[in-house]
């Protein structure tokens, strides 16, 4: 798996020489960890993740989506998704209280690297033969390299991915719009995303004709 994400990973630097958007994987992750998904139910949403990207990008429905769907639906989605991704990591960071020093400095170091890199496909390009090159070399045995994964470390990670998902919010400047992205991040953070879409969708529909 991970030589063939590798694979597909330099494919598209070569392809479209721009980064990739992490926003998906973003939202997939969050809901994983912080909703309590089991392997399983992580596995299908990866499938129908992938289908409807696959549907979506062949007939061209992407910008129907962004017509039919308000932004700040989206938004809202985003930004309690990130606030639980952060409390998520700080908690798991917090419970490793040795290794916090240490993983703050490595943390500060994944979050340098994101914002001075990522502008060309060249990126992609290195990510997937690193990937590659690590399945190569290591094989089955990389599972028990990743299980070993500092979690002081993958929580500040986390906490930096969190806010990352979360401060794509700052957009909001009307009043209407930020209404709905505060009732869908509250909905995320109480009921889950799925009830939170349907209802931020519903109150953004209701304040339009308001």
């Amino acid at each position: 798996m991970v030589f063939f994400s590798g694979l597909w990973s330099a494919w598209a630097g070569v392809l479209f020489d721009l980064p990739m958007p992490i926003q998906p994987m973003h939202a997939v992750v969050a809901v994983a960890l912080t909703e309590g998904l089991s392997y399983p139910q992580m596995v299908a949403s990866t499938v129908w993740l992938g289908g409807a990207f696959l549907v979506l990008g062949s007939l061209g429905l992407i910008s129907w989506c962004q017509r039919v769907i308000p932004l700040s639906v989206v938004r809202g989605l985003q930004l309690g998704l990130g606030l639980k991704v952060f409390a998520t990591g700080v908690t798991l960071a917090l419970t490793s209280c040795k290794e916090w020093r240490t993983s703050t400095e490595s943390a500060l170091e994944l979050g340098l690297l994101h914002l001075f890199g990522a502008r060309t496909g060249s990126s992609m390009m290195l990510m997937g033969f690193v990937k590659m090159a690590l399945a190569l070399a290591l094989g089955p045995s990389l599972a028990t390299v990743l299980a070993a994964f500092p979690n002081a470390v993958l929580g500040v990670l986390l906490a930096l991915s969190g806010v990352e998902l979360a401060i794509s919010c700052r957009d909001m400047s009307e009043k209407r719009d930020t209404a709905v992205m505060l009732i869908g991040a509250g909905l995320v953070l109480r009921a889950g995303t799925g009830p939170a879409f349907v209802v931020s969708l519903l109150a953004a529909a209701g304040l339009k004709r308001s």
